[in-house]
């Protein structure tokens, strides 16, 4: 059981990702989880500094896709506003495979191209292993350096 919570790689947040690297591994799809991974519990607006981050990471090639576990909401504007240009599966119930295969299929990507990044190791590493994805956990939530 310890094997499938350990993550394949661990980093202090996003910004140590190393996008070169996870390219020469052949990966291709990026999976965030939203909540401590790409912003601190309960925001509610993806702030400017995420958009850069992402469009930064859709720069270098990447496919990105949102899996979270907040409940489908209407008044939830992150949620909202980040399903206008992302594939966005919430109320994804990690580490079900359900809203694994569901996000993968949005993003027309297979496991083995694919990267799972989140905090949790029984939601976002446990759930990845068990598909087969390459699982990076964050330690903690990004601090966006100001431009």
């Amino acid at each position: 059981m310890m094997r499938k919570l350990r993550p394949t790689q661990v980093v202090e947040s996003v910004h140590e990702i190393d996008l070169a690297h996870l390219q020469s591994l052949s990966k291709r799809a990026l999976i965030f989880d939203l909540d401590n991974t790409l912003c601190r519990r309960g925001t509610k607006t993806p702030d400017s500094d995420v958009k850069r981050y992402i469009s930064q990471v859709q720069a270098a090639g990447f496919r990105i896709g949102i899996l979270t576990n907040r409940r489908r909401n209407a008044e939830d504007p992150i949620v909202s506003d980040l399903r206008e240009y992302l594939p966005v599966v919430s109320a994804a119930r990690k580490p079900s495979r359900e809203g694994y295969v569901q996000i993968l299929r949005l993003m027309s990507a297979c496991p083995e191209e694919t990267v799972m990044i989140g905090d949790k190791r029984w939601t976002d590493i446990w759930g990845a292993n068990r598909m087969g994805i390459h699982s990076i956990r964050v330690r903690t939530y990004p601090r966006f350096p100001s431009p």
